[in-house]
C-alpha cells in the first residue's frame, strides 16, 4: 500500500470514535494527491481507496454493534453479516460514495422476534454511524434500514425467488442490485451461500434471464454514428456527460449479466472479465479491449470526483485534454459495441 494510505490505515486502526473516523475519511483525497494520477495507475489507486473505505466502514459498524449490545435491545443472532452492494461490493468506489448495504442473519424460529429487534437497532445505528463519518444515506434507500435488504437468510432467498418469478422491471432491477454482494463485517459464509443460491435460481429461469438481458438496453451510451458525444443540453449540467451512466454502467451491467448467466462468483468487474476469458466465453482480445474501456471509465469517474465535496459523476468535456477526449470516445465506442453484442447474445457462441 502507498505510504500515505498506509499511514491512513494505521490511523483508522487507532481511532475509537466516529469523529476521528470522519477526519480519516476526509484525508482520502490528500492521500490520493501523493500518487501519480493516470490511466495506468487508476486500478492501483482505487484499490487503495477501497481498502480505506472498508477499514472505515468496519470500524464504524463495530462501534454500532457495541452500542446495540450495550443497549440490551433484542438478541444477537448466532450468525449475521453486514454486506455491501453496488460499487462498494465491486470494490470500485471513488472518493465520495454513499451507502449501499444490508444485513443477512440466521436465527432459530423461536428467537426470531428478538433477533429482528437486534438487527433493526443495529441497522439504524450502523447507517447513522456511516453517515456521521462521511457516507451519505442512499437516495434510493438501498440500506440496512430498509427491510428489503435486511432479512433472515431464508426470507431473503424467498424474496429473491419471488423477484425471479415475477420478473417485472422493478424485480429485474432488484436482481441486478442483489447480484453484487460482498461481506464486510460478520459471518462471511452467509453471503457466499446467498450468492451461490441466487445465481443458480436466476440461471434456472429462462424467463428471468431473458428479462435481465433486455434490461441491458438502458442506459444507452450517448455516442453518435459519427463519433460525436451527446452532452446534456439543459440544466445545471448542460455541456457535460454523466460518466457513470454513459460509460461505466453499460460495461458493468453487461459483464455482470454474463457472470450471472455463467454462475461466476467473482464480484469485481475485472475479476469477472478474467473468469469469462478463462472459461472461454470471451477471447483474450475482447477481454483486453473491455478492460481498457472499463479502466478508462474508472479513470474518468475518479477524475469527476477530484476537488469536489461529493461525486456527481459529471464531466465537462471542454475541460478535458485532447488526449483524454480521444480516450473517452474510444472507450465509449467499445462500451456501445459490447453492450449491443451482449444484448443480442444467445449464450452459446463465445465472443471472439
Amino acid at each position: 500500500m502507498n505510504n500515505a494510505f498506509t499511514r491512513l490505515a494505521k490511523q483508522i486502526e487507532r481511532t475509537e470514535n466516529l469523529q476521528g473516523l470522519r477526519s480519516c475519511h476526509q484525508h482520502i483525497f490528500s492521500a490520493l494527491q501523493e500518487m501519480y494520477f493516470s490511466q495506468q495507475t487508476i486500478v492501483q489507486m482505487l484499490d487503495h481507496v477501497n481498502r480505506i473505505h472498508d477499514a472505515l466502514m468496519k470500524k464504524a459498524i463495530s462501534i454500532a454493534e457495541q452500542e446495540t449490545l450495550a443497549s440490551g435491545i433484542g438478541t444477537a443472532p448466532p450468525h449475521f453479516c453486514v454486506y455491501l452492494l453496488g460499487s462498494g461490493a465491486r470494490f470500485e468506489q471513488t472518493i465520495w460514495t454513499d451507502q449501499d448495504n444490508g444485513i443477512l442473519y440466521c436465527c432459530e424460529s423461536e428467537d426470531s422476534y428478538h433477533c429482528r429487534s437486534f438487527i433493526g437497532d443495529l441497522a439504524k445505528r450502523m447507517t447513522n454511524a456511516l453517515h456521521t463519518i462521511g457516507y451519505p444515506y442512499c437516495p434510493g434507500n438501498v440500506m440496512a434500514t430498509n427491510p428489503r435488504w435486511s432479512k433472515a437468510f431464508k426470507d431473503w432467498l424467498a424474496s429473491m425467488q419471488a423477484h425471479i418469478q415475477a420478473s417485472q422491471p422493478d424485480d429485474i432491477r432488484y436482481l441486478y442490485i442483489a447480484s453484487d454482494l460482498r461481506p464486510i463485517y460478520g459471518s462471511t459464509q452467509l453471503i457466499y451461500h446467498a450468492q451461490t443460491q441466487l445465481n443458480q435460481a436466476i440461471k434456472a429461469s429462462k424467463h428471468a434471464i431473458k428479462r435481465m438481458q433486455e434490461h441491458l438496453e438502458q442506459p444507452k451510451v450517448p455516442l453518435g454514428l459519427f463519433g460525436q458525444v451527446h452532452k446534456e443540453r439543459w440544466g445545471e449540467h448542460s455541456g457535460e456527460i454523466n460518466i457513470k451512466t454513459s460509460l461505466y454502467v453499460p460495461i458493468v451491467n453487461s459483464v455482470k449479466f454474463l457472470a450471472i448467466q455463467h454462475e461466476i462468483q467473482a464480484t469485481t468487474t475485472l475479476e469477472r472479465l478474467d473468469m469469462l476469458k478463462n472459461k472461454g466465453f470471451i477471447s483474450e482480445r475482447v477481454s483486453i479491449e473491455i478492460k481498457k474501456a472499463f479502466t478508462s471509465s474508472l479513470y474518468f469517474r475518479l477524475h469527476s470526483s477530484l476537488g469536489q465535496e461529493e461525486n456527481n459523476n459529471y464531466l465537462r468535456l471542454n475541460r478535458l485534454s485532447s488526449q483524454d477526449k480521444a480516450v473517452l470516445k474510444a472507450a465509449m465506442r467499445t462500451a456501445r459495441h459490447w453492450q449491443k453484442h451482449v444484448l443480442n447474445w444467445n449464450g452459446v457462441k463465445s465472443y471472439e
